[in-house]
Order: structure tokens, then C-alpha cells, then sequence
């Protein structure tokens, strides 16, 4: 029974990750493009950094986690509408803190682009981890659903 039960999440799993690959890669085609440098310099108007190139702050690669968020957020079957929006809208607003919070800790870094990067490690491993992080909370049932044992009580002797 257990093997029929982890035969049918994984064909589950399968158009999801599917779904996933085929719109993350021409958005990041795009987010590449266009969206990184505008965000960039929004981030940097934000941060007090009117004008500056967004693409030469070592903060601007970790940008692009915008966009695997996104589409998780967009492909999670099960998510209603409301909670899809709601945490697409909510979390690219976390995201964008988050990413502010970077480029603020290495805008004024005076070392070049890789040494700033490895100065503020722990900015970066938030905002590369932000993402899933906030996923993982919107799409907890989701989850659950297709990793075994997450989905067990305490009373029946599994994690919670």
C-alpha cells in the first residue's frame, strides 16, 4: 500500500516540478533582461543610492530569486487564488525587504564585487534562502503532502 501511495505523489510531483522548469527559465530569460536593473535601481532609490547601476552593486545576482519564488507561488497545486495572491504579493514585498537589506549591507561595502559579497555571507544566505523560506510557509499543505512523515501528529509519534 505505502509503495502505491508514494507511486501516485511522486506522478503528482511530476507535472509540478515539470511546470515549474518551463516557466522559470523563460522568466529568468526576461528577469535577466529587464527586471534585474530595474529592481535594482528601485532597490537602490530605496536604500539611498538615487542613480547608481543596479547591475554593478555585488548585491544585483541575488536578485534573480525573485523569480523561482514566484513561480512556485504560480505552480503549487492545491494553493486557492487568495492565498496564491496574497502570498505572491506579501512575499515579493518580504523579498524585496530582504533583498534592500543586502544591497544596504554591501553598498557601501570599498571591496570589490566578490569580496563584498563574501564580507556580508549571512546577508546573501538570506536572501538566497528567503524564497524557499517563504514558499515553505505559504505552500506548507502542499508540502506535506508529497514529503513523507510531514504530515504525521505528535500523538502518533511523528514530527508535527
Amino acid at each position: 500500500m505505502d509503495e502505491d501511495l508514494r507511486a501516485n505523489e511522486k506522478r503528482s510531483l511530476l507535472p509540478f516540478l515539470l511546470a515549474f522548469v518551463v516557466l522559470t527559465v523563460p522568466l529568468s530569460y526576461v528577469w535577466l533582461a529587464w527586471g534585474n536593473d530595474l529592481y535594482g535601481r528601485l532597490l537602490l532609490d530605496v536604500v539611498g543610492r538615487p542613480g547608481a547601476p543596479a547591475g554593478g552593486n555585488a548585491a544585483a545576482p541575488r536578485f534573480i530569486s525573485v523569480v523561482p519564488f514566484f513561480v512556485l507561488m504560480w505552480v503549487t497545486p492545491g494553493l486557492d487564488w487568495r492565498r496564491r495572491l496574497w502570498g505572491s504579493v506579501s512575499g515579493l514585498l518580504l523579498l524585496a525587504l530582504v533583498h534592500g537589506v543586502l544591497l544596504f549591507a554591501v553598498k557601501d561595502a570599498g571591496a570589490s564585487g566578490q569580496q563584498s559579497v563574501s564580507r556580508y555571507f549571512p546577508f546573501v544566505v538570506l536572501a538566497d534562502g528567503a524564497p524557499l523560506l517563504l514558499w515553505l510557509v505559504f505552500a506548507r499543505d502542499f508540502v506535506r503532502s508529497v514529503v513523507p512523515g510531514l504530515a504525521e501528529h505528535p500523538q502518533n509519534g511523528g514530527p508535527a
